[in-house]
């Protein structure tokens, strides 16, 4: 089942609960858009954290006519590295941030969530995002 961060979903019997990517998408966004214009040019870090967002969201949009052997087996090889890499930024990036900033809200939901995040690329039927929320599939 794909999940935000509410805790109450931990409490439900029998459930492998996914991490939805589109709502940590959402909080990179968040940041951006709550600096001034004249800065969002300039909020490197912020859009770093969206651009590797969009990257398992664009994987993701070339898997919805395979089987899940094969989307199991590309997410492996591509998106895998993509994980481990925003895992490593984010660890980074968590200590050069204060935590109650927009920005910092966002690394610390998508940290706090890694457990939840990572099960995207264990052999299962479920996609990123739940349907109709890809971002990069909404936008017009």
């Amino acid at each position: 089942m794909h999940v935000d961060g509410y805790a109450g979903y931990n409490e439900l019997p029998d459930v492998t609960l996914v991490g939805c990517w589109a709502h940590a998408r959402r909080k990179f966004d968040e940041a951006l858009k709550d600096l001034p214009e004249d800065k969002r040019n300039k909020a490197v870090a912020a859009r770093e954290g969206l651009e590797y967002c969009n990257r398992l969201f664009a994987i993701e949009s070339e898997l919805k006519d395979k089987t899940p052997e094969e989307r199991y087996q590309i997410r492996q090889v591509r998106s895998k590295p993509v994980l481990d890499a925003f895992l490593a930024w984010l660890k980074n990036q968590k200590s050069r941030v204060l935590p109650k900033s927009t920005f910092g809200q966002a690394i610390y939901y998508c940290l706090g969530q890694w457990d939840k995040r990572k099960r995207q690329i264990q052999p299962t039927l479920a996609p990123i995002a739940s349907i109709g929320d890809n971002p990069l599939q909404n936008t017009s």
